[in-house]
């Protein structure tokens, strides 16, 4: 399923933030989940470092990943 995921500030490996629905909208036009204007603070799951995200970091993730953005 589809997600909007954020990169660690710290190991740079993606997570999920949220799940997307699967409905016709959800699928062509997702739209990105609302945050604060102070940000949203999260913990990596892989590093366990906690950070401040804002809304414009968060990115289209068509299926899980298990390695992070810059990993070959």
């Amino acid at each position: 399923m589809a997600s909007w995921s954020l990169a660690c500030k710290n190991c740079d490996k993606a997570f999920a933030y949220s799940e997307i629905g699967d409905t016709l909208l959800d699928v062509f036009m997702p739209m990105r989940p609302e945050f604060p204007p102070q940000g949203v603070e999260r913990e990596c799951p892989h590093c366990k470092e906690k950070a401040t995200y804002q809304q414009n970091e968060l990115r289209y993730q068509s299926e899980p990943q298990s390695r992070g953005r810059g990993a070959g």
